[in-house]
């Protein structure tokens, strides 16, 4: 059952949802924190997570599947 909040008394859903939390990655080379660019879903199976370093201009592509993680570089 909905409950209705706020001064209009409109019906809220969005009780109980909360954005995840990124991964921080650090980059090998120069241990600085990358920066997230983007996102590609490959189906239900796998997620592709891109990002960049801002010192030596690397991108790294994280793949997140169902039970593990995967970590591939690209220059």
């Amino acid at each position: 059952m909905l409950v209705p909040q706020g001064r209009e008394g409109e019906m809220s859903s969005r009780r109980g949802k909360r954005a995840k939390k990124m991964p921080h990655i650090t980059c090998e080379k120069c241990k600085n924190t990358l920066r997230y660019k983007g996102r590609d879903r490959n189906g239900a199976e796998s997620i592709r997570l891109l990002y960049s370093c801002g010192k030596c201009l690397r991108e790294i592509v994280l793949v997140l599947n169902k039970g593990w993680i995967e970590r591939i570089e690209v220059l």
